[in-house]
């Protein structure tokens, strides 16, 4: 009988996967804790609503993609914070799947463009009338 369970199991696990399409991703960070001693776990929001949980090792000797993480989200060099901290911050995310595993590689600040409603219709027209002649 636990055989069995073991086989649904398994298939219940691969149902639920989810593949997230690879290349960049502006994400929102849902949940950080500490699961261990210098292990981490992050939850990760996308925009269509897909949520991607990943864990984290911290090594004290190099810099590892928890410190990018960090780093991207309160600004580099952050050293006091509290982990809850993260959560509601958005970070861009660079994703490579390989069929089993998402894997994150790079992580990065979202840059957002300041550019004011005037200077995008500028903008536009300047290509309008570019194409024209």
């Amino acid at each position: 009988m636990l055989l069995m369970n073991f086989f649904e199991y398994r298939a219940q696990k691969y149902a639920k996967q989810s593949n997230f399409a690879d290349g960049s991703h502006t994400v929102c960070i849902l949940e950080a804790k500490e699961l261990d001693d210098l292990k981490f776990y992050v939850k990760f929001e996308f925009q269509d609503g897909k949520i991607l949980s990943k864990k984290f090792t911290y090594n004290v000797n190099k810099y590892t993609p928890f410190d990018a993480l960090i780093d991207s989200a309160l600004g580099r060099g952050t050293t006091n914070f509290k982990l809850q901290e993260l959560v509601g911050k958005h970070v861009e995310i660079e994703l490579l799947n390989n069929e089993r595993f998402t894997n994150i590689l790079r992580i990065r600040p979202v840059t957002i463009q300041e550019q004011t409603v005037d200077d995008f219709i500028d903008g536009e027209l300047d290509e309008i009338t570019a194409e024209e002649f």
